[in-house]
This record gives C-alpha cells, sequence and structure tokens, in this order.
C-alpha cells in the first residue's frame, strides 16, 4: 500500500486526497509510519522536499503514543 500511495504522489503531485482502510490488528501504524518515512523523503528534481511536513491527527492519546514510537523506530534504522 505505502509503495502504491507513493507512486501516486510522484507521478500526481501534491493536493490530493487518499482514504487508507484497514481492519483491526491489520498493521495500521506500522501503515502510517512508514509512509510519513516515505512521504517525507519524496523530493523535486531541484532536490527540495516535495513535502515540507507530514501531519497526522488521531482521535485516541494511546494510538498517538504508538505512533510516534513507530516513526521514531524507522527514522532510527
Amino acid at each position: 500500500m505505502v509503495t502504491r500511495l507513493d507512486a501516486v504522489v510522484h507521478s500526481e503531485g501534491v493536493g490530493r486526497r487518499y482514504l487508507l482502510e484497514h481492519s483491526a490488528g491489520s498493521g495500521k501504524s506500522n501503515t502510517i509510519a512508514w509512509l510519513c518515512h516515505s512521504l517525507i523523503r519524496i523530493h523535486e528534481a531541484d532536490g527540495s522536499r516535495r513535502f515540507a511536513s507530514v501531519i497526522v491527527v488521531t482521535d485516541r492519546t494511546m494510538l498517538d503514543d504508538q505512533l510516534r514510537e513507530s516513526i521514531q523506530q524507522i527514522d532510527h534504522q
């Protein structure tokens, strides 16, 4: 899923909306973390970043903590 979205962003650019759906226990946090990691590393031809930042919004404190840890683990690999 992350690879497909990465390809779409490369080909279609920014400014579009996407909905990702997952069932319970299917790895949503990992998908979100890897997608953030992938999006922030997309660069334009001139070397500038395509996205200055990636914002993740959740409705649960526990999920906030889980996502923060997942993203930090990926960044430190």
